[in-house]
């Protein structure tokens, strides 16, 4: 068991090492920094079970067992949310005859989108052209380290990608996928008071909760799946699950 440790410790310092220099996959570094603190506490508690004094070793093992526990309740909580990911990572039908395409924000390189969120630009174009009387909102506020606000540069790529300008809305108020679509809910309920239809737009691995947060807020949970760089798709299953433990643990599920 000892080994393990060693091994999770090592495997954690060094996957956040390689997650550090890039901004997309930064977060989890502080993932697996927790998982380096995790094995080297673990790691202590079991040499205290086996070497520290009466009164010491049971606490020791009271709190290793809690730790085991924990542990135990993540790995599954963990599979059960890839395996509702993986089932939601598919394009709705009727998608194809939404009014308002909502394309969420995923950051920007400069003055062009990233891999992510080309993908879904992508997605967006070829729903839109397939269906010209829809409308496409694109959603993304200016981050701190980005130049411009993501809808202007979303935006900038649709119409340079055969899109009409006279087609697209910008939401370029947002900071995260809830705010994207309760501030695009808002340009709906102004432009459509009458009703509308909807869609969401994103990579598949996000798609099972954005349908439930269109859903929260009242629009229909229809989604178009855009392809996730394979590369990174173990960083953004991780980043899911840690915001849906979030969503759960702050009562907004």
């Amino acid at each position: 068991m000892s080994r393990l440790y060693r091994i999770l410790f090592s495997a954690g310092l060094l996957l956040g090492l390689l997650c550090l220099p890039s901004p997309i996959t930064r977060f989890a570094s502080v993932i697996f920094a927790a998982l380096c603190v995790y094995a080297a506490v673990m790691q202590l508690l079991l040499r205290l079970t086996q070497h520290a004094n009466r009164i010491i070793r049971r606490i020791a093992s009271t709190l290793y067992a809690f730790g085991i526990a924990a542990a135990s309740m993540i790995v599954v909580t963990f599979a059960a949310v890839q395996l509702l990911l993986l089932r939601s990572a598919h394009t709705d039908p009727e998608a194809e005859r939404a009014q308002y395409l909502l394309v969420l924000g995923a950051g920007i390189r400069e003055d062009r989108p990233s891999n992510t969120l080309r993908t879904r630009l992508e997605a967006a174009r070829d729903c839109a052209l397939r269906n010209p009387s829809s409308t496409i909102i694109v959603c993304g506020g200016q981050g701190d380290d980005e130049d411009y606000p993501e809808a202007l540069v979303m935006k900038n790529w649709l119409v340079e990608h055969g899109v009409p300008a006279e087609r697209i809305r910008m939401e370029d108020r947002s900071t995260n996928t809830i705010e994207n679509i309760a501030f695009a809910k808002e340009i709906l309920d102004r432009t459509a008071p009458a009703g509308y239809t909807t869609a969401v737009v994103s990579n598949g691995f996000h798609l099972f909760r954005a349908r439930h947060l269109m859903a929260q807020a009242g629009l229909d949970p229809v989604a178009v799946s855009a392809p996730s760089p394979w590369h990174l798709r173990p960083v953004f299953c991780l980043r899911e699950y840690c915001s849906l433990v979030i969503l759960a643990a702050t009562n907004r599920w």
